[in-house]
């Protein structure tokens, strides 16, 4: 795989990504709605096991290491050695390391599992597109990282896109607080949820900002394939989940939007369950083979674009949660508010602005976009040029005169 992909392949990268995208949301959300009847109480009991779904998340990306070994496999039958591969030699033509101690994928996954685990718990406690929507704060924390971490220096049309993203997150944590779920018969306890659901989604993407911006280091030093970036990742993910599941059922907890079952995590429980609900296994099946896609498709978008271009796509796929629920609201519990739909349209258009896919052109905030400023370096080259030009004529003139 080379450096570089043309930019129409990039753009189908993209809406790929969108699709699936949605597609794990909308899953995640309507397992969560389903119901089966607890064999103490008979009573009826909504899916609730978040860290549960988490592990199948990294199976998910496990199963996207399998891939990678079998192109692998086939790119050195077909160069007669990694060694002749093409895109090793660019790769190290371009400075970057061709190997990789595989325990530094355990950072990213990390970071994978904290922010994946606290957005899932989440999701168990406020509307599919509330959750989707308070995502965007991804879009500040990369920024400031990528400052941090990565060197990047923020213009005039970036600070002024993340005000204005601010606001619509604020105009969409709100909704749910000032038009409340009257079917919900407490009140007082779901709006107490919904603001541990945003705040829980808002703690979450510090972890998600760290995730994507790791990735993006090890892709600026290394040669890696997304495939086999995303199946590590999976592989610690599984690993550490395995432990992380056993200690959990073992730790009481009461807190029935959390865990219902008594413990933290019940996975035996979760099992029984995909036992009474076809829909269970069916939509597990579905969501894995979702899940794989769209972490491979993202980590090949943060290769190939950036982490940041990465969190606009995640973000944009808000529109296709939102109406997929609205249309179909028996699962998910939306409802149509003007003010979700005003702060979404901000957010929308703080992010096209601040990744510059728009340009706003006055006022100075097309001064310092890429474009501009890839414009003004030739000019710079020249002049750079011109000025070493009359340093050797000069220094000529001076050996012809001595």
């Amino acid at each position: 795989m080379s450096s570089q992909l043309p930019t129409y392949q990039i753009y189908i990268l993209m809406l790929m990504m969108l699709l699936f995208g949605a597609t794990n949301t909308i899953i995640h959300k309507f397992q969560n709605e389903l119901r089966t009847k607890d064999p103490k109480t008979g009573e009826d009991m909504k899916y609730n096991h978040p860290f549960f779904q988490a592990l199948c998340m990294f199976i998910a990306e496990f199963s996207c290491l399998v891939i990678y070994k079998i192109y692998e496999w086939r790119q050195n039958k077909k160069h007669g050695g990694r060694d002749n591969n093409p895109s090793i030699i660019e790769a190290k033509k371009q400075g970057k390391k061709t190997e990789i101690n595989v325990f530094l994928f355990i950072i990213p996954a990390c970071f994978d599992i904290m922010g994946s685990t606290l957005q899932f718990i989440a999701l168990t406690m406020i509307a599919a597109s509330i959750y989707q929507m308070m995502r965007g704060t991804l879009v500040f924390i990369i920024a400031i990282m990528s400052i941090i971490f990565l060197a990047r220096r923020l213009y005039r049309h970036h600070w002024s896109s993340l005000a204005v993203i601010f606001v619509g997150l604020a105009m969409v944590g709100a909704t749910p607080l000032i038009f409340p779920d009257k079917d919900d018969n407490d009140e007082d306890n779901q709006a107490l949820y919904v603001i541990i659901g945003i705040c829980l989604i808002i703690f979450s993407q510090l972890f998600t900002g760290c995730h994507m911006i790791t990735e993006e280091k090890l892709f600026h030093n290394y040669y890696l394939h997304p495939l086999r970036v995303v199946g590590w990742e999976g592989l610690w993910g599984v690993l550490i989940y395995t432990i992380l599941l056993v200690i959990l059922q073992f730790i009481p907890c009461h807190i029935d939007k959390v865990c219902p079952h008594g413990t933290i995590e019940d996975t035996p429980q979760a099992i029984r369950e995909w036992t009474r609900n076809d829909g269970l296994w069916i939509t597990t099946i579905v969501y894995v083979i979702s899940v794989a896609a769209f972490n491979c498709l993202g980590v090949s978008i943060t290769k190939y674009a950036s982490a940041a271009q990465r969190s606009t796509i995640d973000m944009s796929r808000t529109a296709l949660i939102w109406v997929f629920f609205l249309i179909y609201p028996g699962n998910g519990h939306e409802k149509f508010e003007y003010l979700e739909l005003i702060g979404f349209i901000l957010l929308i258009a703080g992010t096209l602005v601040y990744n510059e896919i728009v340009v706003i052109p006055f006022l100075g905030f097309n001064k310092n976009t890429k474009k501009a400023i890839a414009e003004r370096e030739p000019k710079r080259e020249s002049v750079d040029s011109y000025r070493k030009e009359l340093l050797t004529n000069e220094e000529n003139d001076e050996d012809s005169a001595i």
